[in-house]
């Protein structure tokens, strides 16, 4: 899920946790939890999700963003089950750049 902040400058990106929804359980292996603590997102304390905010404001940006939090998703809920997905991402402060196979 993503939400913009007022000034369209900043994206909250959510991915629904194993403590709002107990089967995502099932899909946290060791190697996704590392994913997960690596790309920077909160882990849920109560009942809500795993987030983390981005800085991105152009259309390129927010492009790539929606393609890193794509890739977490495929990762997470393997999604492509023809074969292994392998997420690169680099997150520097003032914006968003990934590439995945």
């Amino acid at each position: 899920q993503f939400m913009s902040s007022p000034e369209d400058n900043e994206y909250l990106v959510e991915i629904s946790s194993h403590k709002y929804v107990e089967k995502v359980n099932d899909f946290l292996s060791a190697d996704v939890v590392d994913m997960i603590e690596k790309a920077g997102f909160v882990w849920p304390t109560q009942q809500n999700n795993f987030l983390r905010w981005f800085n991105a404001s152009t259309p390129e940006e927010i492009q790539a963003l929606a393609e890193v939090a794509l890739a977490i998703l495929a990762r997470v809920f393997r999604y492509r089950k023809g074969g292994k997905v392998i997420v690169k991402t680099h997150i520097p402060t003032g914006s968003v750049t990934a590439s995945y196979a």
